[in-house]
């Protein structure tokens, strides 16, 4: 558990005393070493120490930089010659020690990868500019537009038309599109083109988008957020252009106990986003 106290008590165990000489204190080129030393009944030393890898901070001992984490290494708890109804003497040590690093809670990456990658994304087939631009089937334009059915003649709207389209049998979509006036125009041989695509169970289609990805490594827990939110990708350069980007990804994983986090966000380019939802 986290020592977040000075004092001779801890977990209630009055008769417990931290020694006078203690806590020691070491720093080398590999990090930090705290040495505890408590003195009490040998009987409540033994469940009284931190588990192996509980850390604390250094501001629990007043020693700089107060953030810097130490994690027990060592918990060693013996009689003093008494048996054990007697006095015992429990050593703690609590390190950092790694390959030349310091486990920090706060601070700036110490490296940064940005990168740019393309996937791609799947929409409606309807919203296709082919159909959904200028005077297509599925502009506000070609929606109102009306036509006369072939067979029986009903005048329908172009929105109606997908209304019925969408909501028909494989076979009443066959007839419907059997409405459709030949050598009617062009929006209704796109209304034609359309309806056979969906017909055959084509109903999407996919557009490339650009993946901006950002990897920074420290050893700062990073505060992990913002995914939803539409806004640039944060120290990219040369970002293509022409797209409104929406932070997709932000995940923080650290490499074993003692290592670095590793933070990665990403951010999903598209030529338009939906603003009324992000």
């Amino acid at each position: 558990m986290p020592l977040t106290t000075t004092h001779s008590k801890w977990r209630g165990a009055e008769a417990i005393k931290l020694q006078p000489t203690y806590p020691r204190f070491k720093r080398t080129a590999k990090g930090a070493t705290l040495t505890l030393v408590f003195r009490g009944p040998y009987v409540d030393l033994r469940t009284y120490g931190p588990d192996i890898g509980d850390s604390i901070t250094l501001s629990a001992f007043d020693y700089a930089p107060g953030a810097e984490l130490v994690y027990a290494e060592s918990v060693e708890c013996q009689p003093d010659g008494a048996g054990e109804d007697g006095p015992g003497t429990l050593t703690i040590v609590y390190s950092n020690e790694t390959s030349g690093f310091v486990v920090i809670t706060s601070g700036e990456p110490d490296s940064t990868t940005y990168e740019i990658e393309s996937t791609t994304l799947e929409k409606r087939l309807e919203t296709h500019p082919r159909y959904n631009g200028g005077t297509g089937p599925y502009s506000a334009f070609g929606m109102n537009v009306e036509f006369q059915m072939n067979t029986t003649g009903e005048t329908i709207s172009v929105a109606e038309f997908w209304d019925r389209f969408k909501g028909a049998s494989s076979q009443g979509r066959k007839d419907l599109r059997g409405e459709i006036p030949p050598d009617a125009g062009a929006l209704l041989e796109l209304i034609d083109e359309l309806a056979v695509k969906f017909f055959r169970g084509q109903e999407s289609y996919v557009v490339c988008a650009p993946i901006a990805r950002k990897t920074s490594r420290s050893y700062a827990m990073p505060s992990v957020g913002g995914v939803g939110n539409l806004g640039d990708p944060s120290g990219f350069t040369g970002l293509p252009s022409g797209y409104q980007w929406l932070k997709t990804g932000d995940r923080g994983v650290r490499q074993g106990r003692r290592g670095k986090w590793e933070r990665v966000e990403e951010w999903t380019g598209a030529k338009e986003w939906d603003i009324d939802l992000y």
